[in-house]
């Protein structure tokens, strides 16, 4: 454009000068409200890092404390999205943050079960191996030494961690059937009483015949044979 008159060159001027001024006044304003809305989200995403680091970082021993943290992790996840960015040199680093802790939380959580899964199938063949002892003694007749064996293949069993859900109940159900085989078995041939107590009854009756037969030596002896039948009876 070219000049203006001299009588209008001033006035012109402070029109162009406010115009412009105001334009920059918003130009600013608009990029320091970006630069307030980056800073906000900064420190909102970074206090998203912060819960999630706290998550990643907790102990976990149980399958259903992952799932429980998992969730909350999500909804981290989702609450960040929400969130806009921060300035450009930050919003890389803030975000290399937040998914180094939901990294650090899914390997970790990946490796129990990996271990969790590895050590169900170790429970997998101990149970195994247990039923099979048990089937191996279910037609035995040696009521007494048998009845204590199988007791403790079932304490055994307590002491075994947890197998696979859709493999529990089998593997549960062969063991019991082993056990229930030779115990329906041990009552039948005793009438529901324990062989053990018929067992222990003979020998107090044999020894009560025993008693009955011993004949009197002298005052000492008589005293040690006394002491003899008593200490045998009380070990029965």
């Amino acid at each position: 454009c070219g000049p203006v008159e001299k009588e209008h060159r001033e006035t012109i001027w402070e029109r162009f000068k406010a115009a412009t001024s105001q334009v920059n006044k918003k130009h600013q304003a608009y990029f320091e409200k970006i630069k307030a809305n980056q800073k906000a989200n900064l420190v909102a995403k970074t206090a998203l890092c912060e819960k999630a680091e706290e998550i990643a970082a907790r102990e976990v021993t149980e399958s259903n404390t992952w799932n429980e943290y998992s969730k909350e992790l999500e909804a981290l996840q989702k609450e960040w999205k929400t969130i806009g960015f921060a300035s450009k040199k930050d919003n890389q680093k803030i975000y290399d943050r937040f998914r180094s802790a939901c990294d650090h939380f899914y390997n970790r959580k990946r490796e129990y079960y990996s271990q969790f899964k590895d050590q169900m199938t170790r429970n997998m063949e101990m149970k195994v191996a247990l039923c099979e002892k048990a089937e191996a003694m279910k037609e035995s007749t040696d009521w007494k030494k048998t009845t204590e064996d199988l007791i403790d293949l079932q304490k055994q069993w307590k002491e075994i961690g947890p197998v696979s859900r859709k493999k529990s109940d089998q593997i549960w159900n062969r063991f019991r059937a082993a056990c229930d085989y030779f115990f329906d078995n041990k009552e039948k041939n005793y009438g529901g009483i324990d062989p053990q107590y018929v067992e222990n009854l003979n020998k107090k009756l044999a020894l009560i015949e025993e008693i009955n037969a011993y004949e009197s030596v002298d005052k000492y002896a008589d005293g040690e044979a006394m002491r003899d039948f008593m200490s045998r009876w009380n070990e029965i």
